[in-house]
């Protein structure tokens, strides 16, 4: 029975330990400017923790701030901001924080085609 704890305690400390590397990856990447590798290292937080909303946010958020420089660009990025929005919000059906952070993108996004 203690070796049965032991790896349910050894596998839960390794999810921790994966989730926390990949904040600290994700924070190294932000403060370079580099976004495409912040929002893979973010994406990777979603896969250990599908109900952590900041990070769905944060991945959108990132999106979309990438999609000022020209038309063809700002939708690409904006579907893509979106569609992490929707997985969030397929993942988290009960969260308002949820629901709140699409209604804001649609907000954010009236004066732009999507």
């Amino acid at each position: 029975m203690n070796s049965i704890l032991f790896l349910l305690l050894f596998n839960f400390q390794s999810i921790d330990n994966k989730y926390n590397y990949h904040t600290e990856k994700a924070d190294i990447y932000y403060h370079r400017g580099d976004y495409p590798n912040m929002i893979f290292h973010l994406k990777e937080k979603i896969k250990l923790d599908k109900h952590d909303i900041g990070t769905y946010a944060d991945i959108a958020y990132y999106y979309w701030s990438m999609s000022v420089d020209d038309t063809k660009r700002r939708k690409e990025f904006q579907l893509k901001a979106l569609n992490i929005l929707l997985e969030g919000l397929k993942n988290n059906k009960d969260s308002a924080d949820m629901l709140d952070e699409v209604g804001n993108f649609f907000l954010h996004n009236l004066n732009h085609d999507l």
